[in-house]
């Protein structure tokens, strides 16, 4: 019994330290990260009707509580900012604007390089939308 209590003692602190690890990554270089690419793809029923990728999309720019995000609008036509309060866990970047929620995924953590995923899945009038967001960072 004593084994399992400092087995699990030693498992929740490491992996308390991931997430801090994380949250220190996007930290780094006074927390600005480029978009160096960003998809945007909306599909309705599961058949694809639109794919737009972007260049040199905007930024996100993290401090300790905030992030100041510059990115495409809905339309890709122009580029909109707002500040957001964020938090992370080893696997999700959770971002909070205006009391709504955006949990994106992390995926493809390197050095300077994050890819970020993020799905908005919502019905009209029977038709299921699902529109996928992929952010390619890098510092």
């Amino acid at each position: 019994m004593k084994n399992k209590i400092i087995f699990l003692s030693i498992l929740i602190i490491f992996s308390c330290s991931k997430e801090k690890k994380v949250h220190n990554i996007f930290l780094k270089n006074k927390g600005i990260w480029g978009i160096r690419y960003y998809i945007k793809q909306t599909w309705i029923n599961d058949n694809l009707v639109n794919n737009y990728g972007r260049e040199n999309a905007g930024t996100f720019r993290f401090n300790k509580e905030t992030v100041e995000i510059t990115e495409p609008n809905i339309n890709g036509d122009s580029q909109i900012s707002y500040i957001a309060n964020w938090d992370n866990n080893q696997n999700a970047l959770i971002i909070n604007s205006d009391d709504v929620l955006k949990t994106f995924d992390i995926n493809d953590f390197e050095k300077g390089e994050v890819t970020l995923k993020y799905t908005n899945n919502y019905f009209i009038d029977g038709d299921n939308y699902k529109i996928y967001f992929t952010y390619f960072l890098k510092q």
